[in-house]
């Protein structure tokens, strides 16, 4: 049974506590494998490093930060107020 759904799968995001805000030969195939639209973006964060970074397509191109869009601007902001709240609960 297919269910219709319009959602769209935009990407992904990650971390990579204390290691810097990259993309791992792992992380550039899992984005060629099931990320491979154009428009698929890849994101990592390194919270321990206050670092992110932004990543496009199959080919996973860096986006420069100062050619980062409001989407993705805003896609930060979602992610980090998910990870403030998520550390608020475990009481950090």
């Amino acid at each position: 049974m297919q269910v219709e759904s319009k959602l769209l799968v935009v990407g992904w995001f990650h971390s990579h506590p204390n290691l810097g805000a990259f993309f791992s030969g792992t992380d550039r195939k899992t984005q060629r494998d099931f990320f491979f639209h154009p428009y698929s973006t890849g994101y990592v964060v390194d919270p321990v490093r206050d670092e992110h970074a932004f990543f496009l397509g199959a080919e996973s191109f860096q986006i420069p930060e100062d050619k980062v869009t409001p989407v993705h601007a805003a896609v930060l902001s979602r992610v980090e107020s998910a990870m403030a709240c998520e550390a608020s609960s475990r009481g950090k």
